[in-house]
């Protein structure tokens, strides 16, 4: 789901032009930022909840696991940045 919206809102953007038609400029713009929020948030906590979760079903802790501690905190700059960053782009 978050990479799949990437091609959408690639796409939105590219076709929307505010000098020719600002009210179909907004509407692009408001489904850039509903497809962030659909597609891209709701995808990267699907993918970080099923992640914690399999990761405690077979037992592996970040203390033993020295990539798995990486990834999680790779995840969680990934999530800030989407946050903090990117979301705010789109409005």
């Amino acid at each position: 789901m978050p990479v799949g919206s990437i091609f959408g809102h690639i796409l939105l953007g590219s076709i929307g032009d505010p000098e020719t038609d600002l009210a179909r400029f907004a509407v692009l713009m408001e489904a850039k930022y509903m497809n962030a929020l659909v597609l891209t948030a709701s995808g990267l906590i699907l993918t970080i909840v099923t992640g914690i979760a399999l990761m405690f079903r077979r037992g592996m802790t970040p203390n033993k696991l020295r990539w798995m501690a990486l990834k999680l905190g790779l995840v969680g700059l990934i999530a800030l940045n989407g946050i903090f960053v990117l979301t705010p782009l789109t409005q």
